[in-house]
């Protein structure tokens, strides 16, 4: 600009300036701020990226009246944009009956500067990306790619589910960066070698499916199917399964047809499109550090549920306690009649078949049975949750009895998340070494979170394939126990089959760190779905059945049983076999519309040999169980045995048929327990006619 255009320049940058100004207004709404609510963890990164999504685009629109207006500002001010620049000359149309002597002339000219007088044609038609701006574009939309999927998706999967997962996002993340970078890198470089058409439609593919897999996380899944290993119809899905494939389809041929007829269209798009998801979703990914209820807290500093312990008993007394998940006494029953020789290992035991549980699902059955505590009538709920662990005195007074304790359960499960509830009275509550990365198998966790992640990112019509449950993901990542060395740098997980063969492997071995004796307190996974364990232990491919699974888990107690009695401890060794509750059919927020009943199974030491026993009326109920606990463990101080119940021996002769017992049933609604019913049983467990509500509800606000 010369002269008088010089003198208007500053008229220039105020309008620049003012579009600098309302960028960053729009930008100010990415960075937290506090929030004076609650708001779910779970949608947190599925806010902040929409968020994040709308700053992006009003950016864009910006940039589009920003250029407009600058232009109109320029016009109104006489400024001349193309002033020095070269232009080339204008354009004249040939008479048809010129076009051959025309021609020629080009022949001629092209000829003269050493072009193929035959190829023009084809080289007009034909552009030519060079590689390093190939390289470039499919780098971007790799590095796109590879965060939609196999970044944001599992972080945001390890995030959610912490109080659940053995090894959380802390210890997994530089894992998966570290393989996202290189698979990144290693698509980049295969995009790029393509030529021609090819690199456009294959660019446009990877961008379309990028974009589909960002669309179907944030719009498309609606209500997944829940991850506890349950068996999922998924003719209930057809819905879905046809509107996300519509939509991927729709995507896809619009960025190929794009691609073909526009390929300098294409790649602008493309890469434009990689850059915004790369922004918005690396805002996501910034949030669950920033968000104190997601951020990773480093093993090294929290606590994990070990293996140590696992195998040992005391040659003084034992109590053990194991914990079939979910086994209900009348399928039991069942399995029973088919399967008669299942119990000849139970030397002494009885079996108590009119048994009622206390809370449902595993989460509150199975903490109870550490803790003693069930919510009161007007208490909150939540409260309930956050207090029962420090309420309770159960595993204090078994540790001042003098007893070695040993929990073999995970956080969620017994101590409602919080893995340091425990700490100082289990002793295989402690951190793992190495950093909390002890026992990591970095190939397994690779391979689940990106199995899960798929899961969570491809059309519905793909999930039934990736399908996975959350037993699975602690199984996947941690190393085989049967190679581990030491098991205390080995996390405690669900996973049956793995222990019974540890169990045959390494049998029962004898171990005084106690005192009086030892207690163990062990939680399998017992007849809880999935099925995928035969009725000798062993994992199997697919599915089994119930019976299966019972008759597996059955013979892994057996084989316990009689390792105690190679040992030489069974006489002076307490056995509890029962469960955190029954089986429940609820899927609605309803209350439950059949009984259930978890089994309890008691040897206590002492007993006298024999043949399994049946007591199918004495009313037993949760607390008896651990009553049981203590009245074995304090040789019948009663003053304390007060403090719990009645031990399950004791109860036919304190209570008749009609002792009251409660049980509080959940509700579901496909994603999460809003509420609980409490249900009063007075009479046979298994006669519906014995239940009733008591009016007593709770709201749980749990997600």
């Amino acid at each position: 600009m010369r002269g008088k255009n010089r003198r208007l320049v500053p008229a220039l940058a105020l309008h620049d300036g003012l579009y600098a100004a309302a960028l960053a207004a729009v930008w100010v709404l990415v960075p937290a701020t506090p929030a004076l609510a609650y708001v779910d963890p779970s949608v947190m990164t599925y806010t902040i990226q929409a968020l994040a999504a709308v700053a992006v685009a009003l950016s864009a629109v910006l940039g589009v009246a920003f250029r407009r207006t600058r232009r109109a500002l320029m016009r109104l001010l006489h400024i001349d944009e193309d002033a020095g620049r070269v232009v080339e000359p204008a354009v004249s149309r040939i008479d048809p009956s010129s076009k051959a002597a025309a021609d020629a002339a080009a022949r001629e000219a092209l000829s003269a500067a050493g072009a193929p007088a035959h190829s023009e044609g084809r080289r007009a038609n034909k552009e030519t990306v060079k590689w390093p701006k190939r390289l470039l574009l499919a780098l971007l939309v790799s590095v796109a790619l590879v965060i939609t999927y196999l970044v944001v998706a599992p972080f945001e999967l390890l995030a959610a589910n912490t109080a659940d997962l053995t090894y959380g996002l802390d210890t997994v993340w530089p894992v998966l960066a570290r393989t996202a970078v290189l698979i990144a890198v290693v698509a980049a470089l295969v995009i790029s070698v393509i030529r021609g058409r090819a690199f456009d439609v294959v660019l446009a593919l990877a961008a379309a499916v990028t974009l589909c897999g960002y669309l179907q996380a944030m719009f498309l899944n609606g209500s997944l199917p829940i991850t506890n290993g349950s068996l999922v119809d998924w003719g209930l899905y057809k819905g879905p399964m046809v509107v996300s494939a519509a939509v991927w389809a729709a995507l896809i041929a619009l960025a190929v047809v794009i691609a073909v007829w526009k390929p300098s269209v294409s790649r602008f798009a493309n890469a434009a499109l990689a850059g915004v998801l790369i922004i918005v979703q690396a805002v996501a990914i910034a949030s669950i550090w920033l968000n104190p209820t997601t951020a990773p807290v480093p093993k090294d500093e929290g606590n994990v549920y070990t293996e140590q312990g696992l195998f040992d008993v005391s040659d003084k007394k034992n109590v053990v306690v194991i914990v079939l998940d979910m086994t209900d006494t009348q399928y039991l029953e069942e399995v029973y009649a088919n399967n008669p020789s299942m119990f000849d290992s139970l030397d002494g035991f009885t079996w108590y078949q009119n048994s009622v549980g206390s809370l449902a699902p595993t989460r509150y059955g199975c903490s109870y049975l550490l803790t003693g505590q069930l919510p009161q009538e007007g208490e909150d709920f939540q409260d309930y949750v956050k207090s029962s662990v420090s309420n309770s005195t159960y595993l204090r007074d078994i540790s001042a009895l003098g007893y070695d304790i040993g929990v073999y359960s995970d956080s969620g499960s017994t101590t409602h998340g919080d893995p340091n509830a425990l700490a100082g009275l289990a002793k295989n509550v402690h951190p793992l070494d190495d950093g909390g990365m002890s026992g990591l198998d970095e190939t397994g966790a690779v391979r689940i979170m990106y199995k899960a992640a798929l899961y969570r990112d491809l059309p519905w019509m793909v999930k039934p394939f990736l399908w996975y449950y959350t037993d699975e993901l602690n199984q996947r990542m941690s190393t085989p126990k049967e190679e581990a060395d030491d098991l205390g740098d080995v996390p405690y997980n669900f996973d049956d089959p793995s222990f019974y063969a540890q169990l045959k492997a390494r049998g029962l071995s004898i171990n005084n760190d106690g005192e009086a004796g030892s207690f163990r307190f062990i939680h399998l996974l017992g007849a809880h779905f999935p099925y995928t364990m035969d009725a000798q232990g062993e994992r199997v491919d697919g599915e089994t059945t119930y019976e299966q699974q019972a008759l597996g888990s059955f013979r892994i107690v057996s084989t316990y049983l009689d390792d105690l009695k190679e040992l030489g401890v069974y006489d002076n060794t307490t056995v509890i076999v029962t469960a955190d509750h029954g089986r429940i059919d609820f899927m609605s927020d309803t209350p439950i519309e059949r009984p259930t009943s978890p089994i309890l199974f008691v040897k206590p030491a002492g007993a006298a040999h024999g043949s399994l026993s049946i007591d199918a009326t004495t009313p037993v109920w949760a607390p008896d169980v651990l009553a049981t606990v203590i009245d074995q463990a304090s040789d019948g101080d009663q003053d304390l045995v007060a403090k719990y119940g009645t031990p399950a021996y004791d109860v036919a002769a304190t209570f008749d048929d009609k002792r009251v017992r409660t049980f509080d049933a959940p509700t579901w609604d496909g994603n999460y327990t809003p509420h609980m019913y409490q249900f009063s049983v007075i009479g046979p467990v298994e006669d519906w006619n014995s239940w009733s509500l008591t009016g007593v509800t709770w709201e749980t606000n749990e997600r």
